[in-house]
């Protein structure tokens, strides 16, 4: 399903049944995971039924069409939705839901905050699907040039020696209201590597993902550039701009990680809400009573202790998929004792109140 094949099926009746059986599945994730109100189209998810929850799904249908109109043709092939269709709608179903309840959740983690990470996520987004540009992930972030095979350049220091500000400015290639569009960022990408080889010297180097976006605060006025947090290591390659949250010794911690830090004991009753009993009941006795299965078992009931592993492990599925919906409890950012105090509260939740409210 490429090509005209791919725009045929998406015009076509035939794309509706496998897009309302991916809505489902979406809305019943996101239920699980606690996604926050404004990702999806309808509100009060939990509280749906009857006719509301059909327009739900409908809704969602729609959104899901307008994701797939707007994904590169790269992004087809690595899904494999060819393979997928000919398998089945269910197959093709699922794939298509689980890539879009994916792009929720990155958008989750950016949703009402710092227009710096979202614009920075949606770049590296962007650059990593783009055909015409070569992205690595390293250690020190992820780099990208024009070049295959270009070395990284690591010296963000020398890179910015002159500001950014005095960089010819690309607002007249891409005014601000096009700033997010696809073919935008891209253009914007190559307009900032070809000045930049050009300071360094002419020589193809793969730039850092982050000095690009560093490169668009400082021409587009509604950005706002978070602070660099210094790690006290020599050498600017090793500086690390704040970018994923990542707290590092005698630095910083960075506006997204205060955010979730000051709403954690909110996301753990959201969390701990949405899991029925057994589940919570799992969790105090293996996570934080520290029993075996067999004597989880034997508490809860379950004549053996495949019923207490199975709800331990939804359990832990749960809190993984939620905490990946926030900064710094999840990797690529995570921070231990801010995960920790996570755990630590719903744990305390799961044992004041079997249902999951405080009294």
């Amino acid at each position: 399903m490429t090509g005209p094949d791919w725009e045929a099926w998406l015009a076509s009746p035939e794309c509706l049944g496998p897009l309302e059986r991916a809505a489902r599945a979406v809305l019943r994730q996101a239920r699980h995971i606690g996604l926050p109100e404004g990702l999806l189209p309808c509100e009060g998810l939990g509280a749906l039924s009857g006719p509301g929850y059909v327009d739900c799904v409908q809704a969602t249908a729609h959104d899901l069409w307008v994701f797939l109109s707007t994904r590169p043709a790269s992004w087809r092939r690595r899904s494999d939705l060819a393979w997928l269709a000919g398998q089945g709608e269910s197959f093709l179903a699922r794939r298509i839901g689980q890539d879009y309840l994916q792009h929720l959740k990155d958008q989750a983690r950016t949703y009402g905050s710092h227009p710096w990470r979202a614009l920075y996520r949606r770049v590296r987004q962007v650059l990593r699907e783009e055909p015409s540009i070569h992205t690595r992930a390293t250690d020190r972030g992820v780099f990208y040039s024009l070049e295959p095979g270009s070395p990284d350049w690591v010296d963000p220091h020398r890179l910015g020696a002159t500001p950014y500000e005095a960089w010819s400015s690309p607002l007249d290639a891409v005014p601000a209201a096009d700033l997010h569009r696809r073919e935008s960022l891209v253009r914007l990408a190559t307009i900032f590597w070809h000045q930049a080889v050009h300071r360094l010297g002419d020589v193809p180097r793969a730039l850092p993902v982050r000095e690009l976006v560093h490169y668009l605060s400082r021409h587009y006025g509604h950005l706002s550039p978070p602070a660099r947090v210094v790690t006290g290591k020599a050498g600017g390659g090793d500086e690390a701009d704040g970018v994923e949250g990542v707290p590092q010794p005698g630095g910083e911690v960075g506006p997204e990680l205060a955010v979730v830090r000051s709403r954690l004991a909110e996301l753990a009753r959201k969390l701990v809400a949405s899991w029925p009993d057994r589940l919570r009941t799992a969790f105090v006795l293996i996570q934080g009573e520290e029993l075996t299965l067999e004597e989880a078992a034997r508490r809860m009931g379950y004549k053996g202790p495949s019923g207490a592993s199975y709800a331990y492990r939804s359990a832990l599925e749960r809190l993984r998929d939620f905490c990946l919906l926030w900064p710094g409890l999840s990797p690529p950012d995570l921070d231990e004792n801010l995960f920790d105090e996570l755990v630590s509260l719903v744990l305390d939740l799961c044992r004041r109140d079997s249902q999951g409210r405080e009294p």
